[in-house]
């Protein structure tokens, strides 16, 4: 059953409910998307593709290369996933003090948005042309509900612990005002938001690059 404001429950019940969730849970627009990839060029990093189970711990090994820890920017255009996953590599870029970045000509969207609020400052930048609206063209941040597959693993289905897990992240990473776009779309659509809703709710801190 959906709950309109899960988050009454203590601290203690949200991180059960965070544990029970991220098995086996995927948030994502398309769970046939590419595998998560990270480059580095300078001090910023690039991160692309669906994130999937094991990508928290590639993300470990991507930043233990030699030359990794000059990294301060994170990229992001991905169609969301693991949301386990991504909140592994959220933490860690939260823990690193580093920023991260979503163009609004690309797309984060679903639990990409986990790994966007990780940023110790989260600039979102060529969001002229975006608006808060339901559906639409790919571009920008994108929220949606949870989903996993169905049980005859043909298709996907609504996951109420999914959703949950999700906006849990948001509050844990600091950036509840993400968790109100986590209910607006449907887990087969996707909410977009504009430059001034994300700046004005704090899920952006900025307009402009890094």
């Amino acid at each position: 059953k959906r709950r309109s404001d899960p988050f009454v429950m203590g601290e203690q019940m949200r991180q059960v409910v965070i544990m029970l969730a991220l098995v086996a849970t995927w948030v994502g627009s398309s769970a046939s998307a590419s595998a998560l990839d990270f480059s580095q060029s300078g001090n910023s990093a690039r991160i692309s593709g669906a994130v999937k189970p094991g990508d928290g711990a590639k993300f470990d090994e991507f930043m233990a290369r030699p030359g990794a820890s000059s990294i301060r920017i994170f990229i992001l255009n991905s169609p969301g996933g693991s949301i386990g996953n991504a909140l592994e590599i959220a933490r860690r870029i939260r823990r690193m003090g580093a920023a991260t970045v979503v163009d609004g000509k690309a797309s984060c969207e679903s639990a990409c948005t986990v790994i966007f609020a990780g940023g110790s400052t989260r600039h979102y930048v060529n969001t002229s042309g975006l608006q808060d609206r339901l559906g639409g063209n790919r571009g920008g941040l994108g929220f949606h509900e949870g989903n996993n597959a169905n049980a005859d693993g043909r298709g996907r289905q609504y996951s109420g612990r999914g959703t949950a897990a999700m906006i849990n992240a948001y509050y844990e990473l600091g950036v509840g005002g993400a968790a109100q776009f986590a209910t607006k779309a449907g887990f087969n659509a996707m909410y977009r938001v504009s430059g001034q809703t994300a700046l004005q709710n704090r899920v952006a801190t900025s307009l402009s690059p890094p």
